[in-house]
């Protein structure tokens, strides 16, 4: 069994282990494991919010954390 974080990219690599080494694993998503550091980003005036946040339902893989 594997345990991942419930974020995309930790279950897609997590797939790509099983098939690359051969082994018939279970994959268990927890979602504590994912964890995220916002910095400062409650303190972002709301234009810079709303930006991140579009950008991020547009390509949410490839958005670069909110700068604090």
């Amino acid at each position: 069994m594997i345990l991942v974080s419930d974020h995309t990219r930790a279950k897609e690599t997590a797939a790509l282990v099983c098939i690359a080494a051969k082994w018939s694993c279970k994959i268990q998503v927890d979602p504590q494991l994912g964890e995220r550091n916002w910095g400062n980003f409650h303190h972002q005036d709301n234009e810079k919010r709303v930006k991140f946040f579009l950008a991020k339902k547009r390509d949410p893989l490839h958005t670069p954390g909110p700068l604090s």
